[in-house]
């Protein structure tokens, strides 16, 4: 499954689910890769992908709750990435997937609004990074969900990368440690 793609279907997973625990960080598990070293909760689970193409490797590592989604996103040798484009790409995306996959004929079951997107910074990878805080709400059959999509880049010494994660707003306060862990612990080569 494509990045893009994964962030669709777990972005509209976020509208039913909400029941879940917190994140154990108290049993946080490692990752000590190449391209990427960071830790996760316990209770996340984590996949990685790599494909490479054109002379770039894209090592993807997502990280999930049960109903949120994290990822990195590394790129070797390191490329150019525009944050604006990459989260306009990925909105983009995330809307016509969500409305292929979503809808009733001409029913449109699920559909997407563009909220605000503000700058935001913190430190990953030992620098202070420059990033997007971008609220959407999605409603679906009359019910509106606001999310939150986070997403910053990052730079490693041969790399690139992008790191984001997305959260149902309800979820935030409950997740937010475990994004912190990531991205607190993220280390890119």
């Amino acid at each position: 499954m494509s990045a893009l793609r994964a962030f669709s279907v777990l972005a509209l997973l976020s509208l039913w689910t909400g029941c879940s625990k917190g994140p154990d960080l108290a049993a946080s598990k490692d990752v000590q890769d190449d391209p990427a070293v960071f830790k996760y909760p316990g209770n996340w689970k984590m996949e990685k992908a790599r494909e490479a193409q054109e002379g770039v490797t894209t090592t993807t590592y997502t990280i999930e709750p049960s109903d949120g989604l994290a990822m990195i996103i590394v790129f070797a040798p390191a490329i150019e990435l525009d944050l604006e484009a990459f989260a306009a790409d990925m909105l983009k995306n995330m809307d016509d997937s969500l409305k292929q996959d979503y809808s009733l004929g001409s029913i449109e079951v699920l559909k997407k609004m563009d909220g605000k997107k503000e700058p935001v910074t913190r430190k990953i990878s030992g620098a202070e990074r420059h990033g997007l805080n971008i609220k959407v709400t999605l409603t679906a059959m009359g019910t509106k969900v606001p999310l939150t999509l986070e997403i910053y880049r990052v730079e490693g010494e041969a790399t690139s990368a992008i790191a984001l994660y997305q959260t149902a707003d309800e979820d935030a306060a409950r997740d937010q440690p475990g994004y912190n862990l990531i991205f607190d612990t993220l280390t890119i080569k």
